[in-house]
């Protein structure tokens, strides 16, 4: 009997939304638009799901950034009564690379002026409530006047804020009390779940100059700053990480703070905290300092394994507070619990109460949070309803759920199953979703800063795309998900056209091979043959989506999930970014650890991963197409009526196959067609056939 099959093809993954008519352009950022389209409230629409009554419009591109040398802007600030900005340019992650620009409107445009160049890692921008603009540098704080597109009455705030040797967390971020004028700045803790051993309480930490804590200068001390600057601060509380997001309350009783928590090598832990810093009662006299859990705590109850042993039942160990070592499982005087939890590793970089005309209808008064995160929960700009008293509401949670970006393919919602239980929640509003990466479409999204703009529009500052995007008004309607809903299959089977592509092209095998021997570390409980670079990273670098354990090919399953790899394109792959640290991203493996760079090994390995990045295909979305099955069909290992069958599809199942005319075989009067099969899918038979790394079965059809 001869079995057919009818391949319905479609083009699975092609976007939906359309853009104005016109020309349709890509910046060099990675976003398509239309430079004539004002649709946007006078800017171009990009192809980004907004929130119904919105759209994202395309304010400055990269091009534009990059003829005025802005190489990585961060945040931005909107000045008073203009329709001018303020940008802080990092210039990268080297020190002293740093700028500070003018957006200056001409008409309709924006010209990019240079106002302070050799900055040291810039970041904080924020307008003080006695008229002064504040610069936060590393270890640096400075103030000015800003008149008729001059800097005037420039003075040093302080240039010694807490900092230790390696600092892993150097970016100076700040925020002002509404009621009483204080100043609060970040002091981020120098490495990721402190360099303690065993044993021993945090010395970065539990020291009275250390980071991983909230600072304040009083609005006295910034009536009248001493010559040499301020070097005297109180500590309004301690154990947080790393508090790049930071707003007060308008009646100045709570500092509200994003929590950029510590590093898992699993994908799913630890969840960044929302915290509540309780700054003042009945007057400025009483001053709540309590530790809020880093590096000892996460989650709501559970305690870091390096501490494990600290926990109840544990060392007693006593604390500058004066009472016995806290429980993760509990408050107590000293310890702080979270006020909510947010999507794991979504990275909140900045946050700050609506107070535009805009969108008043629509989230007035809410608090705003963007989510930079380098992994599938970030990406995204959201909004907290708050109570009366500007703090975000919370309930008791019930199958609550955040959106995961996939490699292709819409979000998908997964449930909050934070270790140690989940208290309460605090729900959002996603204001920007859908920001993963589309080619020729979008790049993924990376906000950092924002500001509200004169007309009470939002703009926001993207440092990895070298873009600033502008959240406005529409009358469009919603936007829908510009891709038909996916299967957690759909979205891994990108793994096995990777898989596919890099296995049987010799030269491609070849040098992933070598760079995965070099560059990454070796499996849990296996020696460390070559040098490993990567160990000192906060990953183990293996993605396990495919079957749950670890093979050949795990390492790739990894760069492919996390967008590292831009063929032909080394520069714009995040992996060889940071090793050749050349500013967009993080440099890996982190400073304080043995380098590639400078180095005969490692700079033979950069050299090797950017010759492998050189030759990998740009083809790999045309490797697969969806089909259906018109019957009964064997899952064969080979083409060839005689080769061994692994398993059968059933009438109407859905699969994957490699349409290229290229890839079909003739063999025994059948035309065999590459079909990839997940490794734990139904229809293959249990040990009819060894495991197929790359997933690619043959069928055959007349």
């Amino acid at each position: 009997m001869i079995l057919k099959l009818f391949i319905c093809f479609g083009l699975f993954f092609a976007p939906s939304m359309t853009l104005a008519a016109g020309k349709t352009i890509i910046d060099s950022s990675g976003y398509a638009y239309d430079p004539d389209d004002g649709s946007c409230d006078g800017y171009p629409t990009l192809r980004v799901e907004t929130m119904p009554g919105t759209c994202l419009g395309l304010a400055i591109t990269q091009d534009q950034m990059k003829q005025s040398k802005v190489l990585m802007p961060r945040v931005i600030l909107s000045l008073h009564n203009t329709n001018d900005f303020l940008l802080t340019d990092m210039g990268g992650w080297a020190p002293n690379k740093g700028n500070l620009f003018w957006l200056r409107r001409n008409g309709s445009e924006y010209d990019i002026v240079a106002l302070k160049t050799k900055l040291n890692l810039p970041h904080g921008l924020v307008a003080g409530p006695d008229g002064f603009i504040y610069l936060g540098e590393n270890q640096k704080i400075t103030r000015f006047h800003f008149v008729n597109g001059k800097i005037k009455d420039e003075e040093l705030v302080t240039n010694s804020l807490p900092a230790m040797k390696g600092d892993a967390h150097p970016l100076t971020q700040m925020t002002f009390s509404p009621v009483t004028g204080d100043l609060f700045i970040n002091s981020g803790a120098p490495t990721d779940h402190c360099a303690s051993s065993a044993g021993k309480p945090c010395a970065e930490i539990d020291s009275q100059d250390s980071g991983a804590s909230i600072i304040m200068f009083t609005s006295q001390q910034l009536q009248k700053i001493p010559r040499g600057g301020i070097n005297v601060h109180q500590v309004v509380a301690k154990g947080l990480r790393n508090s790049m997001a930071m707003a007060v309350t308008d009646d100045g009783r709570y500092l509200i703070q994003g929590e950029n928590g510590r590093d898992f090598k699993e994908f799913g832990e630890p969840y960044e905290e929302m915290n509540l810093v309780r700054l003042f009662e009945n007057g400025r006299e009483e001053l709540f300092t309590k530790h809020y859990g880093w590096p000892y705590c996460y989650d709501f109850n559970a305690t870091s394994p390096e501490w494990a042993n600290w926990s109840r039942g544990g060392t007693n160990i006593r604390n500058e507070f004066g009472e016995q070592f806290f429980d993760c499982a509990i408050d107590t005087i000293t310890y702080q619990r979270p006020h909510s939890l947010l999507p794991p590793h979504s990275a909140p970089l900045h946050a700050e109460h609506y107070k535009g005309s805009m969108f008043w209808d629509l989230f007035g008064n809410q608090l705003l949070m963007s989510l930079h995160g380098y992994r599938e929960a970030g990406q995204r700009f959201i909004a907290f309803p708050v109570d009366a008293d500007g703090l975000p509401v919370v309930h008791t949670p019930n199958n609550d759920t955040f959106m995961v970006n996939q490699p292709v393919g819409c979000p998908t919602p997964q449930l909050y199953k934070p270790k140690g239980g989940f208290t309460q929640h605090a729900s959002y509003t996603e204001l920007i979703s859908g920001w993963n990466a589309i080619d020729k479409v979008r790049p993924l999204g990376a906000p950092v800063g924002f500001t509200t703009g004169s007309d009470g529009s939002i703009w926001i500052v993207e440092d990895k795309n070298k873009t600033i995007v502008r959240l406005a008004r529409s009358d469009r309607g919603t936007s829908t998900c510009s891709i038909p809903s996916v299967t957690k299959e759909d979205t891994t089977i990108l793994f096995l056209a990777w898989r596919d592509a890099v296995k049987n092209d010799p030269q491609t095998l070849q040098g992933y091979e070598f760079l995965r021997d070099n560059l990454f570390p070796a499996a849990e409980g296996q020696p460390q043959v070559n040098k490993g670079y990567c160990t000192g990273c906060h990953e183990n670098f293996r993605n396990l989506e495919l079957s749950g354990k670890e093979d050949a090919f795990t390492f790739m399953d990894y760069m492919v999930r996390r967008n590292w790899l831009k063929p032909h394109d080394p520069v714009k792959s995040p992996i060889y970014n940071s090793i050749r640290q050349l500013g967009d991203f993080k440099p890996m493996p982190p400073l304080d650890n043995p380098q590639l760079i400078g180095t005969s090994d490692g700079e033979k390995v950069i050299q090797a991963l950017e010759d492998w990045i050189n030759i990998l295909p740009k083809d790999i979305s045309s490797r697969y197409m969806k089909a259906t099955v018109a019957g009964n069909l064997n899952i064969r290992e080979q083409p060839g009526k005689s080769a061994r069958v692994c398993g059968q599809f059933l009438a109407n199942d859905k699969v994957y196959i490699d349409p290229r005319p290229s890839t079909k075989k003739i063999v025994d009067g059948f035309t065999w067609s590459k079909v990839y099969v997940m490794p734990n899918s139904k229809r293959l038979i249990r040990g009819a056939c060894p495991p197929i790394l790359d997933g690619v079965y043959y069928m055959a059809y007349k």
